[in-house]
């Protein structure tokens, strides 16, 4: 008979244990690591080589070293950090069944794989980011235990069958979710007594948004030091709900604008105008339908370039048809924006503005704040000339 327990829904990302003494000073973060049993899970071989990641800010895994797997089992690893750089999430990568994930930060880091066909069970010890990964871990840890041993004391005193029963499924309830939301407590203290640790907005971002209200979720953001602004966990949290609470008069994700020239601006650049966000595509009808409004608008506020920017997000993936049809529609015009990250319906940044459908535009406010989504045709060229003065 199987017992189903709620699920404490804490990360099982972040690992770790005990401190290693390196000087700061040396910017490298090295990984000494053993992998006990080397055998893969779905293949029928045993570990070679293995891979030091670190992601940028797509989460896409960038390979920064990588080491041959010793006969022993041991492997080295390192990385060598940007100077003032701050802790980022690592992993290490190679095995058929997952991955290692550990914080990078100077220092020398431990790692210890029993078998390599559960690389996520990695023991890591070192650094201090981790030791704090390692604390963390247990409020997970400790809402499975409350369950499992009212589990077998239940069991014990009232049989198996009881537990399935009226009475049984209640006290289970109960217990699960007293369980639950101590852990979910313990989550957000953790969060305010290291909000000057990176850690602090990657729980925000990963665990605690899909528990907290708006209200709630700024509060928090509120509460992580100022220090971590530029950090990119910190802005991705800020996106993340901004986002997530995206409406008229609530202000907007500073996404990243990759530029058809190979530049990359951010939305915030724009601030102190109006800004017209425009996400389309080269093969939709409906976008080419809208274009010659977008035109129209864009040549009859020339002289007002100072109060407005129209910007052109496409979510294409293929760069040649992107820019075909940026030059076959009339759009190549300077002062307009055009942008793609060349990733089509997954792309984060038209993830964050809800585009399930092309085309959308976002007006939006030098305070960059939303006036208005979807606005079309005559109304869009009209609405916006207003705004502006005209």
């Amino acid at each position: 008979m199987k017992y189903y327990m709620k699920s404490c829904l804490l990360a099982a990302l972040f690992i770790g244990g005990t401190s290693v003494n390196i000087s700061a000073q040396d910017h490298i973060f090295q990984v000494k690591g053993k992998i006990a049993d080397k055998n893969l899970r779905l293949d029928n071989k045993t570990i070679k080589t293995v891979y030091l990641n670190r992601m940028d800010a797509a989460e896409k895994f960038i390979v920064v070293d990588s080491s041959e797997v010793a006969a022993d089992g041991t492997f080295e690893l390192s990385y060598k950090m940007p100077i003032n750089a701050q802790p980022e999430i690592g992993h290490i990568t190679g095995f058929d069944n997952g991955i290692t994930t550990l914080w990078m930060e100077p220092g020398v880091a431990e790692v210890y794989i029993e078998k390599a066909l559960y690389p996520q069970a990695a023991q890591i010890n070192g650094t201090p980011t981790n030791k704090l990964a390692e604390e963390y871990k247990q409020f997970r840890q400790q809402c499975i235990r409350t369950q499992t041993d009212f589990l077998e004391k239940a069991g014990k005193e009232h049989g198996t069958a009881w537990l399935d029963e009226e009475e049984g499924i209640q006290q289970r309830t109960e217990i699960g979710s007293k369980a639950v939301m101590q852990a979910y407590c313990d989550e957000i203290k953790f969060v305010l007594d290291h909000a000057s640790s990176p850690i602090a907005p990657l729980i925000l971002q990963k665990e605690l948004m899909f528990h907290l209200d708006e209200y709630s979720l700024n509060a928090m953001m509120n509460a992580i030091s100022p220090s971590l602004q530029n950090h990119p966990y910190y802005i991705a949290a800020r996106n993340a709900i901004l986002a997530k609470f995206l409406k008229v008069g609530s202000e907007v994700p500073n996404i990243v604008l990759p530029t058809v020239d190979k530049k990359e601006m951010h939305l915030s650049d724009l601030r102190g105008r109006y800004v017209l966000l425009d996400f389309w595509a080269s093969w939709c009808g409906p976008c080419r339908k809208e274009i010659p409004y977008l035109i129209q608008l864009f040549n009859d506020t020339k002289e007002k370039r100072d109060k407005l920017t129209i910007v052109s997000f496409s979510i294409d993936n293929k760069e040649d048809a992107w820019k075909k049809a940026i030059n076959d529609r009339g759009m190549n015009l300077e002062g307009w924006i055009h942008a793609s990250d060349l990733k089509g319906w997954q792309s984060p940044e038209a993830q964050m503005f809800g585009v399930e459908a092309v085309p959308r535009t976002v007006l939006i406010n030098p305070e960059g704040k939303v006036v208005a989504f979807d606005l079309r045709g005559e109304e869009m060229v009209r609405k916006v000339k207003q705004l502006i003065g005209m």
